[in-house]
């Protein structure tokens, strides 16, 4: 018996010294989820709703249409998808840019069309990296 728990997405935001928070919603939730904790770009628009169950006083929705990992723990990362040509593997940004990973973890060997992020320079391994999502 009982409630199931509610689960909200909340982006905490800092400018100019003051802290806001915004509740994540739109079709890009279930990715968001994916990545806690990390840094993230979000892009879409800001509503005039509160949601309610995001904080004390609630928070404003943000309407997310896209997102990019920026860092993890502080490292800057790469997010995109992985594609393989001629035996090479590649990850191609949400701009279009294709990048060499010539030291592509072999977890992820053989997973090409998958979305992942990889922290630090592409020309060594990557010192963290995860699933996005998998290939639709």
């Amino acid at each position: 018996m009982g409630n199931d728990p509610v689960s909200v997405l909340v982006l905490q935001s800092v400018a100019n010294n003051v802290r806001s928070s915004y509740a994540l919603h739109g079709d890009q939730r279930s990715l968001l989820a994916n990545v806690v904790g990390l840094e993230v770009v979000v892009r879409g628009r800001l509503t005039a709703s509160r949601d309610m169950q995001a904080a004390p006083r609630g928070a404003m929705v943000f309407q997310v249409q896209q997102f990019e990992v920026r860092a993890a723990d502080g490292i800057p990362t790469v997010d995109g998808v992985i594609t393989i040509e001629n035996g090479s593997y590649f990850i191609v940004t949400q701009s279009g840019d294709k990048l060499s990973i010539p030291h592509l973890p072999a977890e992820l060997h053989s997973k090409p069309g998958t979305r992942v992020f990889l922290a630090g320079s592409l020309l060594q391994a990557p010192s963290a990296y995860g699933i996005v999502t998998t290939r639709p």
